[in-house]
């Protein structure tokens, strides 16, 4: 036992090294029973041999050993004891004699033997590995030791072979090789879920990173290469590759299998089979290549320069589910990655089958560049539809009589022959599995009948004439009738030209498919009476000379390389659709209607759409279904090209109108009698869009009748967007116009407009652009639509000087972004006007220019001017719901607003008497007039002029606004003979309606009469003591109007305390007993003196007999005023405590003062006491019982004490005392 351990670094291998170690060990002798002269080049390993086993225990993933001879002798093995399934063994043999293995190996992982001599297994040998590769080329040790590859290329010695013959397994997902220039297999290989490798080529790459997906690579294709399988391959789900190339001579094969190669799966789906030939020679199958799947079948691909399919073969890709997939010659029409035979043969006897027995049917492809000939059985049928079989040549292509071919229900089979005459007589059969034109020049004629009976098998019938390098035409002509029930398919395809002279239709769900290179000639009826589709492509012109009807819910699908013409109907009298493509022109002579629930769909990518050549009214048309129209680059044209007195139209009763052209959209009248024109209908729901730089609806020159319409109707909307929109009537009277009726919306979106013809509007209306109008146009819009006007270059937006511009809307609001000018311009609604700050509206008529009716809001951002009239005599009414409905500017009028008034009131005729601009609410502002009170005098004359106030006026009103005169103002108390009695008098405002509109409330005012003031004075009386009283006068002052006191209530009386018996003095009287509510009455007391029996010394000048009077002069007092006694106090409190200064005190007789000196004669202050009374400034006369009456006073009378005795019997001696106080109050 020995190990071996590499230098560190990259593995470096020298070939010339290799080569002259094997020159030194060649006369070694090959008859080894094990493995000899193990060395490790590479990596962790160590080899031991114990009898008839050798053991080598490896260390590392990847190892490299350099062996002498590796031959195995039956009964001996060699074991790698590896570390997994993902290590690897490169074992390089240094030999000229091939390794031959009739023993044993095994390992876990994968196991390369290269001997550039060759690696035969015998029919004793058993491989049993993780992976196992024999090749006779040298593998890069550098790429294998550090990255996992193998890569193959050179190093074979002539005559080298790898070959087995016995068995060889490997794990799942393990990969089994045989690389070589010469490989063959007939022994049995099992690579469950693995890939199995038999290559011929000069470069081989195979990657052994273990994730078990191999990436195969194999190029070059040495002389004389092949690859020979006769044995058994068997790889469950997994992968199978057979590659060569480099024949020697042109009939060599280069792979040729005779044994079984099974890629079949008992779970999944199938697995791969591959052969591949690269160069030249011929790939003969002659045994089993099976790659079913208990789920869907597999892939099997056959193909080289020459591929033989001989009678024992069969090739199997059938599924449990669906049929897989089966490639014989190159992919479907000679297109994909997978090489191209140049000629493929099937012969007789042998099978090809890619049928589903559960689901679908698989996929056959038969191709050559060449020639193809069959004469086995293909079949693709599967239990839910059938598959896809193509037997196809670009040259030749031909067919046994034994040749059966099925692709089952709902199948199809393609065939390529050249020029095709489908006819009802004589000719060749097309039945399922044996119509198979020969290749040759002329017509190939095909009997119609067998491909009907075809169809109604529900199986799909393909002929093509779809070829490459012939002289043939390549035209399919049909010839008879084909009506067929069943649900195939029927597909036409033709090199060039498609000529249909008889009846062709489908009455099952089978569709007719017209595919041609050249143009397409529908001289008969074409029809689909159920749901089967009708599809016809040309690389030329489509022309339809015969009605084309779908009855059902197929469609029909027409696309043309250059142009489409209709002669006659294309008819969807159910829901089916209409589609017709044309890289040119679509002409339309005829009409296309979808008269149920199906569209319409034209599109001229380079060309015109032109509609109008019928010779009865023709229409584009559908039910419910909507229709486009587009013609990318070109026009659409809707107009009529003959003198035919019918009209044209393009209208849906309620599907989508959408029109698209790249230059023009045209809508004329023509010039004869009743030639109109129009897209869409007043009656239709359709929502119609046009979109084109120049939109023009011109009416015909000739006749009233030769109208032009676009018209969007019945809830429906109607939208153009367009660079140049120009609508014009008539030279005649015919009208030209766009509108939206029964409530459709308009959208106009067009920076330039020319309105020389009607629009009108009922539902929404937006227009965009600058507009000239000399048509007037109508929008009385319907309930809840809206209005907007806006321009694309401020600040035009409505030009029509000849005529008026009238909208008018309920619950619906009018925007206005930019200028308009019109004769007269009315905006009336009763929702909201929203004026733009660009907008500016002006008026060029005369009187009632503008009129606005706002409703609630005005939303106004273009200021005070946005109203503008240009004749003198013009004006512009604004109309608003409230005062608050304004919002922004208020327009300025210059005059006063009007209230209470609605444009229905109140009309702009009914305002003729209101000069001058103006803004008229509907709301009706509260005036309130109140006559402000006044009051006078009895017997006075109201002066100066009654007054009112005023609440509620709005800014800038007035009396003067408000009403047509001046308010009377009046009441019945103003004349002086008023009475008081009578009042409050009302002061009463004279009801006036305000001619502005404010509702107003009169509140009358009062005029109080207030009493006169009357004064009523007794006059002063005298009398002597012991008389009677007089008689008692007063005398008045205050009566009015003439009036005297007996005018008065009641009568004057007097009263006065004194009787005939009263002593001398004076006595008050006093008047009253009269009265008078006109007069406020005051009663002044006169005096009644009454003089003594006999006359006494006179005193003093002024004094009356038996009055003392005191007179107090109030200023301040220093002291309190302190009484005497008692009874003093008593009228010290009467006295002294007065409130009135000056005041009188008359003393009745009985009453007795006593006045003393003070205490202190000195102190400032008047105390008056029993003792007498000091007094240094007053002197005083003394009554009887005092000093003598001719005494003088005397200014001092400090220790004087007098009493003054008022109510003795004897009064002559007495006088009057008046007494004058000054004392200081507290």
């Amino acid at each position: 036992m020995f190990e071996v351990y590499p230098r560190q670094g990259r593995l470096a291998f020298d070939v010339a090294s290799f080569l002259a170690f094997s020159l030194l060990i060649f006369i070694q002798p090959v008859s080894a029973e094990g493995p000899q002269a193990g060395v490790v080049a590479a990596g962790t390993a160590a080899i031991s041999q114990s009898g008839n086993t050798t053991t080598i225990t490896q260390g590392s993933d990847r190892a490299i050993i350099d062996w002498r001879s590796f031959n195995l002798a039956p009964g001996h093995s060699v074991d790698f004891m590896q570390p997994g399934q993902n290590a690897a063994t490169l074992n390089r043999v240094q030999s000229f004699s091939p390794s031959v293995i009739e023993g044993r190996i095994t390992a876990p992982g994968t196991v390369v033997i290269q001997n550039a001599a060759g690696v035969i297994m015998t029919g004793d040998a058993v491989i049993d590995a993780g992976g196992f590769v024999a090749t006779s080329q040298i593998v890069a040790p550098g790429v294998f030791f550090e990255r996992g590859d193998l890569r193959f290329g050179g190093g074979n010695l002539p005559g080298a072979e790898v070959s087995n013959a016995g068995q060889i397994t490997v794990a799942d997902a393990g990969l089994a090789a045989l690389v070589g220039r010469n490989v063959a297999n007939s022994g049995v290989i099992v690579a469950r879920l693995g890939t199995v490798v038999l290559a011929s080529g000069e470069r081989t790459t195979i990657d052994l990173s273990g994730d078990g997906v191999f990436q195969i690579d194999v190029s070059g294709s040495p002389v004389g290469g092949s690859v020979d399988h006769s044995g058994v391959i068997d790889a469950p789900g997994g992968q199978v590759l057979m590659t060569a190339g480099g024949a020697v001579g042109l009939l060599d094969n280069v792979i040729n299998t005779s044994g079984v190669v099974r890629a079949t799966s008992g779970s999944i789906r199938g697995g791969e089979i591959s052969l591949i030939g690269r160069g030249g020679g011929t790939v003969r199958v002659a045994g089993t290549l099976e790659a079913s799947g208990a789920g869907d079948g597999g892939t099997i691909r056959v193909t080289g320069e020459r591929v033989r399919i001989e009678a024992t073969a069969v090739l199997d890709a059938r599924g449990a589910a669906s049929g897989g997939r089966i490639f014989v010659g190159g992919e479907r029409q000679g297109t994909g990655d997978m090489r191209r035979a140049e000629h493929v043969v099937l012969h007789t006897g042998s099978t090809v089958q890619a049928d589903g027995a559960a689901a679908l049917g698989g996929e056959v492809i038969v191709w050559a560049d060449g020639s193809t000939w069959f004469d086995g059985t293909i079949t693709a049928s599967g239990r839910e539809g059938g598959g896809f079989i193509e037997t196809s040549a670009k040259d030749a292509l031909g067919n046994g009589e034994n040749a059966v071919v099925t692709a089952g229900v709902g199948g199809s089979w393609l065939l390529d022959p050249r020029n095709v005459r489908i006819v009802g007589g004589s000719g060749a059969t097309a039945i399922a599995g044996s119509n198979a034109p020969p290749s040759g020049p002329g017509d190939y004629q095909i009997v119609g009948s067998t491909i009907v009976d075809a169809l109604n098998r529900d199986e799909n019938v393909t002929i093509t004439t779809v070829q490459a390098a012939s002289s043939d035409a390549g035209d399919i002509t049909v010839d008879t009738p084909l009506i067929w029930h069943g649900d195939g398919d029927l597909g036409l395809e033709a090199d060039n030209t498609i000529t249909v002279n008889a009846d062709v239709r489908t009455e099952g769900v089978g569709n007719l498919m017209l595919n041609a290179e050249g143009d397409i000639q529908l001289n008969w009826s074409i029809a689909s009476t159920s749901d089967g589709n009708i599809i016809a492509r040309s690389g030329g012109a489509i022309v339809v000379d015969r009605i084309l009807t779908m009855s059902g819910a197929g469609d029909v699908t027409l696309t043309a390389g250059s142009d489409i013409t209709v002669n006659r109907q294309i008819v969807s009298v159910r829901d089916g659709d209409i589609f017709l493509t044309a890289a040119n022109d679509v002409r339309l002579n005829d009409s296309v209607s979808g008269k149920g629930a199906g569209d319409v769909s034209i599109l001229a990518q380079t060309g015109d759409i032109a509609l109008g050549g019928s010779v009865e009214d023709q229409f584009i048309v559908t039910n419910s279904g909507d229709i486009t129209l587009e013609a990318t680059t070109g026009r659409v044209l809707i107009e009529r090209t003959n003198a035919v007195p019918f009209r044209t139209s393009v209208n849906s009763r309620s599907g989508d109108i959408d029109i698209v052209a790249g230059t023009e959209i045209r809508v004329a009248g023509g010039d004869g009698v009743a030639q109109a024109s129009e897209i869409g209908g007043s009656r239709n729901s359709s929502d119609v869009t046009l979109t084109a730089p120049t939109i023009s609806v011109l009416a015909g020159d000739g006749v009233r009748q030769s109208t032009a319409d676009i018209v969007g109707g019945l809830g429906g909307s109607l939208t153009i967007n367009t660079d140049a929109l120009i609508v014009e009537n008539g030279d005649a009277g015919a009208r030209g116009s766009v509108q939206g009726l029964n409530g459709a919306d308009l959208t106009i979106n067009s920076p330039s407009q020319t309105w020389d013809g009607f629009v009108r509007g009922s539902g929404d209306v937006t227009l965009t652009g600058d507009i000239t109008a000399s048509v007037r146009p109508r929008f009385i819009l319907d309930p809840g639509a809206d209005f907007s006007l806006n321009t694309t270059t401020p600040p035009n937006a409505f030009e029509a000087t000849t005529v008026p511009l009238h909208v008018a809307t309920t619950g619906g609001v009018i925007s206005i972004g930019g200028g308009v000018e019109a004769t007269q311009v009315s905006l009336r609604t009763d929702t909201g006007v929203n004026l733009a700050a660009s907008t500016s509206v002006t008026g060029t008529a005369r009187t009632n220019a503008i009129v606005v009716e706002a409703g609630p809001s005005l939303n106004n951002a273009a200021g005070t001017d946005v109203f503008r009239t240009t004749d003198t005599s013009a004006r512009w009414l604004l109309y608003m719901d409230r005062f608050n409905s304004l919002t922004g500017t208020e327009p300025a009028s210059g005059t006063f607003d009007l209230y209470n008034r609605t444009y229905a009131s109140a009309p702009p005729d009914t305002l003729r008497s209101f000069t001058g601009n103006r803004i008229i609410y509907g709301e009706q502002p509260d005036l309130t007039v109140t006559a402000v009170s006044r009051s006078k005098t009895y017997g006075d004359d109201l002066t100066g002029t009654l007054q009112v106030g005023f609440a509620g006026f709005r800014p800038g009103d007035s009396e003067a606004t408000a009403f047509d005169a001046p308010l009377v103002i009046s009441s019945t108390g103003a004349p002086g003979s008023a009475s008081v009695s009578g009042g409050p008098y009302v002061i009463n405002v004279t009801p006036q309606v305000s001619s502005q509109g404010y509702s107003v409330t009169l509140q009358d005012g009062t005029l109080a009469v207030l009493a006169t003031p009357l004064t009523i004075s007794a006059d002063d009386v005298s009398r002597a003591a012991g008389q009677p009283n007089p008689t008692f006068t007063a005398t008045s002052a205050g009566l009015v109007l003439g009036e005297a006191l007996t005018d008065l209530s009641g009568a004057l009386t007097f009263s006065t305390p004194a009787t005939q018996a009263s002593a001398a003095g004076t006595y008050s009287v006093t008047p009253s007993g009269v009265s008078s509510p006109n007069y406020d009455i005051s009663f002044v007391d006169g005096t009644l003196s009454i003089g003594a029996g006999a006359p006494g010394t006179p005193g003093t000048a002024g004094q009356i007999d038996g009055v003392v009077s005191t007179i107090r002069t109030t200023t301040s007092r220093a002291a309190p005023l302190t009484p005497g006694d008692a009874a003093f106090r008593t009228t010290i409190r009467d006295i002294g405590l007065a409130n009135a200064n000056p005041f009188t005190l008359n003393y009745s007789l009985g009453q007795v003062l006593a006045f003393a000196p003070a205490a202190d004669p000195g102190t400032q202050g008047f105390v008056p006491a029993a003792g007498g009374l000091e007094d240094e400034s007053l002197g005083f006369v003394p009554a009887a019982g005092g000093l003598d009456v001719d005494e003088e006073p005397t200014s001092d009378r400090d220790t004087c004490g007098v009493a003054v005795n008022l109510g003795g019997t004897r009064n002559e001696e007495c006088v009057g005392v008046t007494i004058t106080e000054t004392y200081w109050d507290q």
